[in-house]
């Protein structure tokens, strides 16, 4: 039970070639539902420099994702609202894999099935995100 400040912290501490957090997201709107995933904004006055390595591995998980669970796309979000990401300095991204106010995620997200093609297009994402920073 650390801050997301903490957890930005360890993962800069450690060098790691990618840090992820794992969420699930509510809106007022039941009816909204799928994947997506946060980054800081280009401008980000803590961390800009990594900005294109952080929208690439946030693009390459929710590509991941939609391709593992066929669940509904939304764009890459950006913010510089967010204490994780103001405070990491290697690639990060936030990820959302559905909507517990939306009640048919809620279930799904529930499930041990769905649960392993959230974690089977989480690592193709990783896959590919490597995969392109090695060419």
């Amino acid at each position: 039970s650390i801050s997301y400040v903490e957890r930005a912290q360890v993962a800069n501490k450690l060098y790691a070639d990618a840090y992820i957090t794992l969420h699930a997201g509510f809106s007022e709107d039941e009816t909204v539902q799928g994947v997506n995933t946060i980054c800081q904004t280009s401008e980000n006055a803590y961390n800009a420099g990594i900005y294109k390595e952080c929208h690439a591995l946030a693009k390459a998980i929710m590509d991941g994702l939609v391709n593992s669970t066929g669940a509904a796309e939304q764009k890459v979000k950006e913010t510089d609202k967010m204490s994780g990401l103001n405070w990491c300095q290697v690639p990060m991204t936030y990820v959302e894999m559905g909507y517990l106010s939306n009640a048919n995620e809620d279930r799904m997200l529930s499930a041990d099935s769905y649960q392993q093609k959230l974690a089977v297009g989480i690592a193709d994402g990783l896959d590919a995100f490597f995969a392109d920073e090695e060419e």
